[in-house]
């Protein structure tokens, strides 16, 4: 009989990748294959919402700061523009180090959140400046 049958897959658990105390014990997959399927298109649909609103966040954010009315000139859009794709991946990574080494999933989100507000503060400040 080959292992990849129908009957292994009704036994199939999910494990944790790394077993520590506070995450509970496997337990059994009982999903059906269409709820499955379901599951990993929902996680597509979320990843290309996701990035489709950061790319239209970034280019309104271009666009509308290269206009007249903000007297930034050529640089100030540049740097704005560059400041905001580096907290945005950046953090990214630093942050789910954090919340995996340290603070947890609560306190990551406050820093987060104040990471995030500085960095407007900065891009005001970058905006008074020019």
């Amino acid at each position: 009989m080959d292992s990849t049958s129908s009957e292994d897959d009704e036994h199939i658990f999910s494990v944790p990748l790394i077993p520590r105390p506070g995450i509970p014990a496997a337990i059994k997959d009982t999903r059906t294959p269409f709820q499955k399927q379901l599951a990993v298109y929902m996680i597509l649909a979320s990843t290309l919402f996701e990035r489709f609103a950061f790319f239209a966040l970034a280019a309104n954010l271009t666009f509308n700061l290269e206009s007249d009315n903000t007297h930034l000139g050529w640089l100030g859009p540049n740097i704005i523009s560059y400041m905001f794709y580096g907290v945005s991946y950046l953090s990214s990574i630093i942050f789910g180090i954090f919340s995996d080494w340290r603070f947890g999933r609560g306190k990551t989100i406050i820093v987060g959140i104040v990471h995030y507000i500085s960095y407007y503060f900065n891009v005001v400040f970058i905006w008074l400046s020019f």
